[in-house]
């Protein structure tokens, strides 16, 4: 019997221009200025920082419950056109005033950067504000990776998701969520440069955690 030889599917290697993901997450990379960057390198700042700041700059101390939540010193956030925030479980959408106002100046960016790109409107997805001492206890029950000494405690921390963004119109067409979140790097990147934040790419939670440091 002759020997027959199987047909080769040739696939096309296909290269993405903005991003380039690897299969390990913790080594994603993206451009911006004409350089590469790996998230998990250019968003590492550690807890210690994002707590010196909690400290220096949030409330003066850490609510055990949210019965104990002071709100004459914080700042409500709630959906807006800047940024949409995701129903919370472990936390309450409080901030102090410095910090809601870098969130707004981040999500005005973001925007303004899909602007001039000719790309339709997206707000980011905020998924965790100010969280209790009980909040925490109540987190750490299922999800052994959160910090038992959050820095979300003082009301100068928010994440926001990186891999889920929220279409303004939904007509318009839809933007993959990578490109989203490389914009969304290039902004946290240019504030944490400007010294106004601390940031951890948060590799298993999906999101950028921040700190405003003022």
């Amino acid at each position: 019997m002759s020997s027959m030889k199987k047909a080769v599917r040739i696939i096309p290697l296909i290269v993405l221009p903005v991003l380039s993901v690897c299969c390990d997450h913790s080594e994603e990379t993206y451009h911006y200025q004409g350089e590469s960057f790996r998230y998990s390198r250019t968003f590492n700042d550690l807890n210690q920082k994002h707590m010196e700041a909690a400290e220096a700059f949030g409330l003066s101390e850490a609510p055990q419950t949210r019965d104990d939540i002071r709100t004459s010193k914080l700042r409500e956030i709630s959906t807006c056109k800047l940024y949409t925030v995701e129903t919370l479980t472990y936390s309450v959408p409080y901030l102090t005033p410095a910090a809601k106002k870098e969130l707004e100046a981040i999500c005005m960016e973001f925007q303004r950067k899909l602007k001039a790109a000719g790309l339709p409107p997206y707000r980011p997805i905020v998924t965790s504000v100010l969280r209790t001492r009980e909040d925490v206890s109540n987190l750490r029950k299922v999800n052994i990776n959160s910090s038992e000494n959050s820095s979300h405690c003082y009301g100068t921390t928010f994440d926001l998701a990186c891999v889920r963004f929220d279409k303004v119109h939904r007509k318009d067409a839809k933007i993959p969520a990578s490109d989203l979140k490389t914009a969304l790097a290039e902004v946290l990147k240019s504030e944490k440069e400007a010294g106004r934040i601390y940031v951890k790419y948060e590799v298993k939670q999906n999101c950028f955690h921040i700190s405003c440091r003022k």
